[in-house]
């Protein structure tokens, strides 16, 4: 699996305006000796493809393994054998997840500050991948090498953990075979960083890997790359020299699967919750009561940009429960917020300064809203999102009330329910009662989760997202 990752190569397919002239193919060769990846005839391409990717092996940052294409400021659309193990067919761990290096063009060349492995120019992108999506009908050839279907639907999205500030790629429409992409004769240009030069003939083969971004032109230079359309994921090749052609992947036909998955990736969203008693109702879905002596503290969400805790308290039917729950919260990061449940309403303090209800106070990338009633906060920050609740009591008659009498509420409750909404993919660990239940690892379903009390019921509502 290793060796074939290693002379794997991706090549995008771009439509440019010019005349036909010449012939040249990039090549990925389907032999025994694993895949292997060319630009015959390549020569250096121009500076300006800055939406091209090179693919970083996680455990050899200044090893390319693949290329991709941007086509959102943190995806990039490549190979499914990029990421599947080509042996067992499954997807690679996280923990393998590669780094990619936007707009680069010569390997060899100045790094951008604080990536030395990256190569240049100075001013590309570098990121981590956090999630790799290969097309569920990709059929690898080690797998099941007897279907004649080998590398069908190779294709798979990457997931960024922060975007891109380079240019993206078009894609072209959707379009049923049999039709094309584009009209056939149109002229097209292969990019990558393949081999220049291959002897297959020699023992053992010989080829020239190139540092410096290729072109292989099937028409002449354009002199420009605007309104780029890219028509092909370059998959496979039979054995030769020219004299096949190659095999792409066609990405008309599999557009309606790229703009499902990058909305699902792109409109990530995990909700966790805090009940009295505690319970917790996890990123996971599972619902789970937290032990906790009052007077302690609890860590909520914890992580190296942002902490978020409780103080645990004793409340009785007076006050509205029966054991412990939430009387304090404070999160931390460039602001610190502090929210007390009080007899009459919480108290909150943003920076030491106490908010006025039915006021929106800013914070760092974000903002505060305390509601009138002085019962509920709301604050947003990066990709999260805290509401810190202050129920009502439940609700009492009078002895001599019928039993149809309606139920009147009376005081707030003493202690604090707490719901936390993740809105984008956290690059970093998490940790604290609900970080524990986020699984990077899990496969793809609705995730939800909850911290909070309030009578010891609650259940944890499924919410459009992924475990990512």
């Amino acid at each position: 699996m290793l060796a074939a990752l290693r002379l794997s190569v991706f090549l995008a397919l771009t439509l440019v305006g010019a005349a036909a002239h010449g012939q040249a193919l990039g090549r990925r060769v389907l032999d025994e000796g694993g895949a292997k990846g060319a630009i015959i005839d390549g020569v250096d391409a121009p500076r300006r493809y800055r939406w091209m990717v090179s693919l970083r092996l996680h455990s050899n940052l200044t090893f390319h393994f693949c290329g991709g294409t941007l086509i959102a400021p943190n995806i990039v659309l490549t190979a499914a054998h990029c990421v599947i193990n080509e042996t067992s067919g499954r997807i690679m761990p996280d923990s393998w997840n590669p780094w990619v290096v936007i707009g680069g063009y010569n390997q060899a060349g100045p790094s951008p500050p604080g990536f030395p492995w990256a190569g240049g120019p100075p001013d590309s992108d570098v990121r981590r991948v956090i999630k790799t999506v290969p097309h569920p009908k990709f059929e690898n050839r080690d797998v099941n090498p007897v279907s004649g279907q080998w590398f069908n639907h190779d294709m798979a999205l990457l997931l960024l953990a922060t975007p891109s500030s380079k240019p993206t790629i078009r894609l072209p429409r959707y379009m049923q075979k049999p039709q094309l992409p584009a009209q056939p004769g149109i002229n097209l240009t292969l990019i990558g960083w393949g081999w220049t030069s291959w002897n297959i003939y020699s023992t053992p083969q010989t080829f020239t890997a190139p540092t410096i971004l290729q072109q292989a032109r099937l028409t002449r230079p354009s002199g420009s790359d605007r309104g780029a359309l890219q028509v092909g994921v370059f998959s496979w090749l039979i054995q030769g020299c020219t004299q096949f052609p190659g095999v792409w992947t066609n990405i008309a036909q599999l557009r309606p699967w790229i703009d499902e998955t990058k909305k699902q990736l792109l409109d990530f969203s995990a909700t966790g919750r805090v009940y009295w008693d505690p319970w917790v109702a996890g990123f996971d879905g599972k619902r789970f009561a937290y032990r906790g002596k009052p007077g302690s503290r609890m860590k909520i969400l914890t992580s190296p940009k942002y902490n978020l805790t409780g103080m645990i308290k004793a409340v009785n039917r007076a006050t509205g429960g029966n054991g412990t729950a939430l009387g304090t919260v404070v999160y931390r990061r460039r602001d610190l917020v502090r929210v007390v449940a009080a007899n009459q309403g919480m108290l909150v303090w943003l920076n030491g300064r106490p908010v006025r209800p039915g006021t929106t106070q800013r914070m760092w990338q974000g903002s505060l809203q305390l509601a009138a009633r002085w019962d509920r906060v709301v604050f947003t920050q990066p990709g999260l999102v805290v509401t810190v609740v202050q129920p009502e009591r439940p609700c009492t008659r009078r002895p001599a009330a019928p039993r149809s009498a309606a139920c009147q509420p009376t005081a707030l409750a003493a202690y604090l329910n707490i719901q936390v909404t993740l809105t984008k993919v956290p690059w970093f660990k998490l940790g604290g009662a609900l970080g524990a239940t986020y699984k990077p690892d899990a496969p793809w379903s609705p995730v939800a989760a909850a911290v909070g009390g309030g009578g010891g019921g609650g259940t944890a509502q499924p919410v459009a997202g992924l475990f990512l």
